[in-house]
């Protein structure tokens, strides 16, 4: 199994697959990325968070936060992160963290 890709995310959320929108999901997998990284191992790389934790976990965890960005941009109307992404977020951490 591999990190999810913003083709993958495409296919799950039945986005057209084309270069505007294929470049707006990969910003976004991007920006999900080093969010999870910076919040979980504070300096290491999503390697270190796949190899401490669990990579369909990691992968739920990028296309739920990739999703929640894709539909409300700013995050202006939910008033940040969803509950799920805050619940998948702290079991990455903690489990990284070995609590």
């Amino acid at each position: 199994m591999a990190l999810v890709t913003a083709t993958d995310i495409m296919n799950q959320l039945h986005i057209d697959i084309n270069d505007t929108e294929e470049a707006t999901i990969q910003g976004l997998l991007d920006f999900a990325t080093q969010y999870v990284t910076n919040i979980v191992t504070n300096n290491g790389t999503i390697d270190n968070v796949v190899a401490g934790t669990n990579e369909k976990l990691v992968n739920t965890t990028l296309s739920t936060i990739v999703a929640n960005l894709y539909y409300d941009r700013y995050l202006l109307e939910s008033g940040g992160f969803s509950i799920g992404v805050q619940v998948l977020m702290n079991n990455l951490r903690n489990i990284y963290k070995g609590v």
